[in-house]
């Protein structure tokens, strides 16, 4: 029998969720996933790690990336352990966050939980203008009246044309705030920059991104939130 096979298997699951503030000065999506590793293995709980409980890298799992330059309230990470906590000592451990994160909930899930990647399927945006596009609320009902809408995007460096119409689940303008509000589909090319360039063109007022929420959809076309 290997090391890898002797070694016991985790005994418990916390799935937390951090808010992500500071715009393009915020951590990039790697330096986040290296300061979410410094945060639980400096946690000083028994984290199950490549090297057995509390030792080596600590087994992680984490969402989707946000955008680059953008903000986000649903930032996501799973970390396992060697041995049970309570979430108040889950809590207590993790509240300090990490550069640029801030602990907005935890809980445990079963060990077994589908992951967070595979689970996130709808991210809901908020799009705010430093001005109002011309015309906002006659495109964004004539956007979702089409039965298709092509749009481009830039994908390995190339520039690549695909049906954006699938992609958004609902739109919806907030005209005092300036406020474009989308849940965008992200298997299906769901990207908010794309979304603002397809809805107003090159004339499209300079605008900042905040990610909401993520999401599940069920058979019914309902959207769960991850945590």
């Amino acid at each position: 029998m290997t090391a890898e096979e002797n070694r016991p298997a985790p005994v418990m699951r916390c799935r937390m969720r951090f808010e992500r503030r500071g715009g393009a000065a915020g951590p990039s999506h790697l330096e986040q996933i290296k300061e979410l590793r410094a945060l639980v293995s400096g946690s000083g709980l028994e984290y199950y790690g490549s090297r057995g409980a509390g030792d080596g890298a600590p087994r992680m799992a984490f969402g989707p990336a946000a955008g680059a330059g953008h903000e986000s309230l649903c930032e996501y990470a799973d970390a396992w352990f060697a041995r049970l906590y309570p979430e108040e000592a889950l809590r207590s451990a993790f509240s300090a966050g990490a550069r640029g994160l801030a602990l907005a909930a935890l809980r445990r899930v079963p060990l077994l939980f589908p992951s967070i990647e595979a689970s996130a399927s709808v991210a809901r945006f908020e799009l705010t203008f430093s001005s109002a596009p011309p015309e906002a609320e006659r495109r964004l009902a004539e956007f979702m009246a089409a039965a298709e809408f092509i749009a481009e995007r830039e994908k390995k460096g190339e520039k690549v044309r695909y049906d954006l119409r699938p992609a958004v689940v609902s739109l919806a303008w907030d005209t005092p705030a300036v406020r474009l509000s989308a849940a965008l589909r992200l298997r299906a090319g769901g990207r908010a920059e794309v979304l603002a360039a397809a809805l107003f063109g090159p004339e499209a007022p300079a605008f900042t991104v905040l990610r909401t929420g993520l999401y599940w959809e069920d058979s019914s076309g309902e959207l769960r939130e991850i945590l």
